[in-house]
């Protein structure tokens, strides 16, 4: 850069001519723009400003001549040292300037430092700030997904119990048509049972009839031959009276022709037991003649008898045509099994007889393991009925716990937005009130130094404010009691002498960690050595006067009394004290104008 070393001058010097005006213009340059005092200059403007003065400085070199011809060489010796002076004082000040400059580069670099370490604060907090949000984002799609699983949920669960409802009326249908197809193979079991229990009576009935028959065949040769030989003896019999009742009727024409042989009513008499007497003989087996009335007697016997064989032969044609219906069915039977003869069909019979009748014991333990199973089935069937019914209680449960629950998280969401608008309202009061809470804090001032440099720190937030709120009230309660201590406000003349009024409520304390102590402590029961204090008192006092009632002003005074010494910390007695012999009270009276404590607030 021309016009920074000793040469480039000098040839410069040579060129131009003295300047005008002295040594005024040798004076060292400023920079053509003064930054503000709060602010820095940057260092491009800077180095823009040096470069043009130093143009400015070339040209002003460039248009003066050093040797002109009115000088002469004193002059042009202190042009020259004028020059080597003005040069000097550049390069003092230039150094002045580096200098200036790498402090000033320094505080940049301290200030970037500040600034890279402040992003990257604020970009960790940004970042927590969005991995919050990343978060919640998070957990609101994977709230949203449960929903949905929710639901996919319960619509399966419809469909499975709508599936289940129709599986269960199939059932009950398969059931039913079961319970009939089992009814109409008992009724055909019972038909067939029925049929061959018939087949049993029929051939039993066979086998009856065909002995029956032979008996029958039996008895009527026997009844034929004793008809024959009734109707024998029958017409013997009848010849005989015949004869007899020819002779008989020949001898009473004779009689009645003769008038002589009339006869008395005696003579006929006789002739009566006469012939009854025959009649024994005859039945005795003495043959004799026959009246006209055995004769009839024997007529009707004779026409009984022909009708009973009448009737006899009808039987023996009935039971021939019986025995003709079972030869042709047992033909049947025989074409139908095979069996040529009753000897071989009747062993069958009585088989196929058995095993039908264990067959029927088997379905009987069939019928009866069916009827069990017929119970257990409706036991079952009324233990899933039950069963059903709690589920549904159940599910009815589920459901009124899920609207529940939905419920109250909508009232749960509700609530904390009408939350988080108190609280931005909140908020933003907090943040108008800010400056002038700060500045109250300020002119107060606060004893704890690292508590004040604490709170300055934070700032007024949400939870500060009980801090500065807390520290401010302490120090106006100690500014107030201080004026009135100082110009004797709030002091009466109460008893003896001036006491401090006692419905003033205490200042607030306290503790190390900065928070408030309570004004009312909790009270403590009587130790051991006051129940002997007050035993003594009890064996002193036996021998006083009775005890009276005490009077309401004495009562006032003693209250008065035990609060002004309360107040000044005195450890006077108090007879309304817990521990009322020489026991300092743990109990505090607030008067009307007492404040709450800052945990309250």
């Amino acid at each position: 850069m021309p016009g920074n070393s000793t040469d480039d001058l000098f040839k410069g010097m040579r060129l131009t001519p003295e300047p005008k005006g002295g040594t005024s213009s040798l004076s060292p340059k400023r920079p053509l723009v003064d930054p503000p005092p709060t602010q820095s200059p940057r260092p491009m403007d800077q180095i823009r400003a040096a470069m043009a003065e130093d143009a400015k400085d070339q040209k002003s070199i460039a248009s003066r001549s050093l040797f002109n011809p009115e000088g002469t060489v004193a002059s042009t010796q202190s042009m020259m040292a004028a020059r080597v002076d003005y040069v000097c004082e550049q390069q003092i000040y230039y150094t002045k300037k580096i200098e200036a400059e790498k402090r000033r580069l320094a505080d940049t670099d301290k200030r970037i430092l500040r600034a890279k370490t402040a992003i990257l604060q604020r970009r960790k907090q940004i970042a927590a700030a969005s991995k919050e949000r990343v978060l919640a984002s998070a957990a609101v799609r994977n709230l949203s997904k449960l929903e949905n699983k929710l639901n996919l949920l319960m619509v399966k669960n419809n469909l499975t119990e709508k599936a289940n409802i129709q599986a269960k009326k199939h059932i009950d249908n398969l059931r039913m048509e079961k319970a009939q197809q089992i009814r109409a193979t008992e009724k055909l079991e019972r038909e067939l049972r029925a049929r061959k229990t018939k087949i049993t009576t029929l051939v039993s009935e066979t086998q009856t009839m065909q002995d029956k028959k032979d008996r029958t065949l039996r008895e009527i040769e026997v009844m034929k031959q004793k008809i024959l030989d009734e109707l024998d003896a029958n017409n013997a019999e009848y010849q005989a009276l015949k004869q007899e009742l020819s002779i008989n009727q020949m001898g009473v024409t004779s009689t009645q022709n003769s008038p002589a042989r009339q006869t008395s009513p005696a003579k006929t008499a006789e002739k009566k037991k006469k012939k009854k007497k025959k009649k024994e003989g005859d039945k005795e087996g003495t043959e004799g003649t026959l009246s006209t009335e055995e004769e009839e007697h024997i007529i009707s016997n004779i026409n009984k008898a022909y009708w009973a064989i009448a009737k006899k032969k009808m039987d023996i044609q009935k039971q021939a045509d019986k025995i003709a219906e079972l030869v042709d069915d047992f033909k049947y039977l025989s074409e139908q099994t095979g069996v040529t003869s009753v000897e071989t069909l009747i062993p069958s019979l009585l088989n196929s007889e058995e095993e039908n009748f264990r067959l029927f014991d088997v379905t009987n333990e069939f019928n009866k393991e069916l009827e069990t199973m017929e119970v257990e089935k409706g036991e079952i069937r009324h233990k899933i009925n039950e069963y059903m019914k709690i589920e549904a209680k159940q599910n009815e449960g589920k459901t009124k716990i899920k609207r529940e629950l939905e419920i109250q998280i909508e009232n749960a969401k509700s609530q904390a937005a009408k939350c988080d608008t108190k609280y931005n309202v909140d908020l933003e009061i907090i943040r108008g009130i800010a400056p002038s809470v700060t500045n109250i804090f300020n002119k107060v001032g606060c004893e704890d130094e690292g508590l004040a440099s604490q709170l300055l720190t934070a700032g007024v937030t949400d939870r500060s404010i009980m801090g500065y709120m807390a520290v401010i009230e302490q120090r106006i309660g100690e500014i107030v009691q201080v004026h009135n201590t100082t110009q004797k406000h709030g002091i009466i003349s109460h008893f003896e002498g001036l006491v401090e009024d006692p419905t003033r409520p205490v200042t607030p304390s306290f503790d190390a960690k900065g928070k408030r102590i309570a004004a009312l402590q909790q009270p403590t029961l009587p130790s051991h050595t006051d129940f002997d204090e007050m035993d003594d008192d009890d064996e002193e006092g036996k021998g006083d006067e009775q005890i009276e009632p005490m009077q309401i002003s004495k009562l006032h005074d003693m209250v008065a009394r035990d609060t002004r010494a309360s107040r000044l910390g005195g450890g006077g007695r108090s007879k309304l004290s817990i521990g009322f012999k020489g026991k300092a009270s743990n109990a505090s009276l607030r008067g009307k104008g007492s404040r709450r404590s800052l945990k309250h607030l």
